[in-house]
């Protein structure tokens, strides 16, 4: 059987890439569907299938082609993907409890529980690491407040009012169930006397912050554009500014909002890092590389750097 199995996955592999070089997404991925079609124990099957292919070191071409699926045809993801990752989930929940594992929200409680994106890194605490020593960093300057605009289910907000107990968190975001689920993490972290949950946020709401030293953290998937921007907004140019940037809105949204805060901030903008999937925990460091692998993706589909930023003015004592 195991047999079989690998010569299905390599026929699915080379028909499937070549679909996908042929500009064929939904061909690709009825062709990686079909691998997982013949395993009638998903759970058994894929551990078989993930050996042979880890054996055959063929695995990290099918991982790649599973992930361009993810891009072009987000239900194939939603199926095959998801459930592994549920099952990563419940091991470690099982092994660990509802907490962050490492990284600098280390022994925050959360179940992974998410208002959109993935959970196991953030679970494992290796989520956005190329932002860890930008965080460490930051906590020297010793922001009283922190703007969190786009704050999904808080796992910024709710992190950094743990770690930073001095500052007040304003945790913004236009989803009413992700604000809900926000609310419910800082309860669960004792933090929500001190995480202020609200609605939409707009650019002119940074002058009731002005004359304070802020960090503004912004996930707005491509609104940055509008919002940050001191010309129009001049608080900003007194406030450090941590910003997710979305090329896939505006391919020079790095070079716009750097160029925008050069003459006020030093502008470092840092790319994305894949994790260190051979450094898990138990259980996670016994299983196979696709586990573990899939275990730090973040399920980007195309690359988003940051923006760390941080105000001359606020250097000044």
């Amino acid at each position: 059987m195991d047999a079989i199995l690998l010569a299905l996955a390599r026929a699915a592999l080379n028909m499937g890439d070549a679909h996908l070089k042929a500009g064929r997404p939904p061909a690709a991925a009825a062709c990686l569907r079909c691998v997982l079609a013949v395993m009638p124990d998903f759970d058994a099957g894929y551990a078989r299938l993930s050996q042979a292919l880890a054996e055959e070191r063929a695995w990290p071409a099918l991982l790649d082609a599973y992930r361009r699926l993810a891009l072009l045809h987000p239900e194939f993801a939603e199926g095959a993907w998801a459930r592994r990752a549920s099952v990563l989930r419940a091991m470690l929940l099982d092994a660990h409890g509802p907490r962050v594992l490492g990284g600098p929200f280390a022994g925050m409680a959360f179940d992974g529980t998410v208002s959109e994106g993935c959970y196991l890194p953030r679970m494992l605490g290796c989520y956005e690491a190329e932002l860890h020593p930008h965080l460490d960093a930051l906590a020297a300057r010793r922001h009283d407040v922190v703007i969190n605009v786009g704050c999904a289910e808080g796992y910024y907000a709710v992190g950094l009012a743990r770690r930073w107990p001095w500052a007040t968190v304003h945790a913004r975001d236009i989803d009413p169930a992700a604000l809900d689920a926000c609310r419910r993490l800082a309860a669960a972290n004792g933090v929500a006397g001190r995480v202020v949950v609200g609605g939409r946020f707009e650019g002119a709401d940074f002058a009731a912050f002005a004359g304070r030293r802020v960090l503004v953290v912004c996930d707005v998937e491509g609104f940055e554009e509008a919002l940050l921007d001191p010309e129009r907004f001049p608080a900003l140019a007194g406030f450090d500014v941590l910003a997710e940037l979305h090329p896939f809105a505006r391919p020079d949204m790095a070079g716009l909002i750097a160029g925008r805060f050069r003459s006020t901030h030093a502008v470092t903008v840092v790319p994305n890092r894949v994790p260190d999937a051979s450094a898990l925990p138990a259980p996670l460091a016994g299983l196979g590389a696709e586990d573990r692998a899939l275990a730090v993706w973040e399920t980007r589909g195309t690359p988003t750097p940051w923006a760390v930023m941080t105000a001359r003015a606020m250097d000044r004592p």
